[in-house]
């Protein structure tokens, strides 16, 4: 179960079983089987300066939206899902979100992933490299490194 908390407001919602409600502004996301709190406003931030229109030209896959979504990551969202959501739609804000929500709980069931660090190092690299990574077969690249630093920073942890 992951249970999404809107720090800011005067509301907090849950989401189970397939419901989510989507919360822009501080939202912190709680996993409760192994208690990882990640703050998706500092990912948005890092990913896109919380711009819901950014597109990332990087890879065969540009990333789009506050959560910079990879064409790779919608097709295997709508697979699961059973859905059939357009890239373009990773523009508008809420579906970036729900979608970056669900990877995060995804990516927290997944063998070799222990901390909220090995989220953040499997959701900028990606989860095969964090698997090489842990199996020593792969070096953290400086970007990641970045990428946790900066995370750090903007949560104060």
């Amino acid at each position: 179960m992951i249970n999404i908390k809107n720090i800011g407001s005067k509301s907090s919602r849950r989401a189970s079983g397939g419901r989510m409600r989507i919360l822009l502004g501080l939202c912190l996301i709680f996993i409760t089987s192994n208690a990882y709190a990640l703050d998706m406003t500092a990912i948005a931030t890092i990913e896109s300066s919380n711009n819901p229109k950014a597109i990332s030209y990087k890879g065969a896959s540009s990333g789009r939206g506050l959560y910079q979504i990879s064409e790779i990551l919608l097709k295997h969202y709508n697979q699961v899902h059973k859905t059939n959501i357009k890239s373009e739609e990773l523009f508008t804000a809420d579906v970036n979100e729900r979608v970056a929500i669900w990877y995060i709980g995804w990516l927290e069931k997944r063998p070799y992933v222990e901390s909220d660090e090995d989220i953040l190092i499997a959701y900028n690299w990606g989860y095969g490299n964090l698997i090489k990574f842990k199996k020593g077969k792969r070096s953290l690249p400086k970007e990641t490194k970045d990428y946790i630093i900066k995370y750090r920073r903007l949560t104060n942890v």
